[in-house]
């Protein structure tokens, strides 16, 4: 995990430096040309792919320097922008950013498509990293990319420091009811609810200062 905040420390700067902190991370826009800068892949390509078995995979090959995405689109908005407030829409943006992560995978450090985000987020929590290369791979992939598309800094705002959490995250871990949260950064609500956890701050935190990354907010 560690190994992965090394080579993403340069995107998560580039990141905060590109898109202001309150804005939302955009996929395409925002990360796309990122890892392209920053990987091996000059090419990275995405392929929305019908509601099926398969949430996410990608295929890539080292020699030509490109890899495909393949990830589930949500059927109502298929041929639309993704919407914030679509659960579909945003497990979709989470899956494309786990799937963009995993291009900084070393050699066989890649994971079964049958995998799902949400279980692989309850492996991480749980501590249950060290099972095998794949799932260590994958649970790492999905924590970086919440931290890109839910930044560190801008949770903090939201936490409040040494004054207390703001009403609106309070009111949140009050009710169990993360939607504002979700439709502002566009992730699903689970996700959401984990970004804010104690052990996923703490995890959060303990990684950027092994890498220099700032952990204060500079809002």
């Amino acid at each position: 995990m560690f190994n992965y905040a090394a080579v993403i420390k340069p995107i998560l700067i580039e990141l905060d430096e590109a898109r202001a902190l309150h804005q939302p991370v955009r996929v395409e826009a925002d990360l796309i040309p990122l890892f392209t800068k920053h990987s091996s892949f000059k090419t990275i390509d995405l392929y929305p792919i019908p509601q099926g078995p398969i949430c996410g995979m990608h295929l890539s090959n080292a020699k030509s320097g490109v890899a495909q995405i393949f990830y589930r689109r949500c059927e109502s908005h298929f041929a639309k922008d993704l919407v914030a407030s679509c659960p579909e829409c945003q497990l979709a943006r989470v899956t494309v950013a786990k799937e963009l992560v995993h291009v900084l995978d070393s050699n066989g450090a890649r994971t079964s498509i049958e995998a799902a985000p949400d279980l692989l987020i309850d492996l991480l929590l749980k501590g249950a990293l060290a099972e095998n290369s794949h799932v260590q791979a994958d649970s790492t992939a999905v924590f970086w990319a919440i931290e890109m598309l839910a930044r560190f800094q801008h949770r903090l705002v939201q936490l409040g420091g040494p004054l207390g959490s703001t009403s609106a995250l309070t009111n949140a871990k009050t009710t169990d009811n993360w939607g504002l949260y979700a439709t502002g950064y566009a992730i699903p609500t689970g996700v959401a609810r984990i970004a804010y956890s104690d052990n996923f701050m703490n995890l959060a935190k303990t990684f950027r200062d092994a890498v220099g990354l700032p952990t204060i907010c500079v809002i």
